[in-house]
């Protein structure tokens, strides 16, 4: 007797599984009676949970309920005391003030760092075209560098596709 297959009845009740696996199941439930059972009390338990969630009813009021609830658990976190609340905000925007003043020269020394980065970047930029124009020949080996890679690119391609198809399944 072939390898039973329970472990894939419940995908196979929620079409959940493959044709290949469809058809394998579909092949060991006509001789298994032992996996057929297994297929009907798991239909059987799917529509028994299906059937006890269409019945339950929720009270009219339970919407209200919790979200009253909510209600008053936000009103007990809430700050009672307003002025220590606005306190506490003030000291903060002070504090956050005075960490800008002590970090505002650091940023000020940063921001002209990059400056002059960017601008010894820029004169780079412009002198290469300059450079490159004065090697001689400098073109034609880019091209000639450029059409190596590309016929490389093209036996590595011929080869691939001369080693003919393979298996996704060889591969993990």
């Amino acid at each position: 007797m072939a390898e039973h297959v329970k472990e894939l009845l419940s995908a196979y009740i929620d079409n959940e599984l493959t044709e290949d696996d469809v058809h394998r199941v579909r092949e060991h439930l006509k001789t298994c009676e032992e996996c057929r059972d297994s297929l009907y009390e798991l239909q059987l338990l799917k529509e028994n949970i299906y059937y006890a969630y269409e019945n339950v009813e929720v009270p009219v009021h339970l919407e209200t309920s919790i979200m009253d609830k909510i209600y008053a658990l936000e009103q007990e976190t809430n700050p009672r005391n307003y002025f220590a609340f606005w306190i506490t905000g003030f000291v903060a925007m002070v504090l956050l003030a005075g960490m800008a003043a002590l970090v505002a020269p650091f940023m000020y020394f940063i921001a002209r760092f990059i400056y002059k980065l960017a601008s010894i970047g820029f004169k780079i930029w412009h002198t290469v075209p300059i450079v490159m124009s004065a090697i001689p020949y400098f073109t034609f080996m880019l091209y000639g560098g450029a059409f190596v890679v590309i016929a490389i690119s093209a036996w590595f391609l011929y080869r691939l596709l001369l080693s003919g198809p393979y298996d996704r399944r060889e591969l993990l």
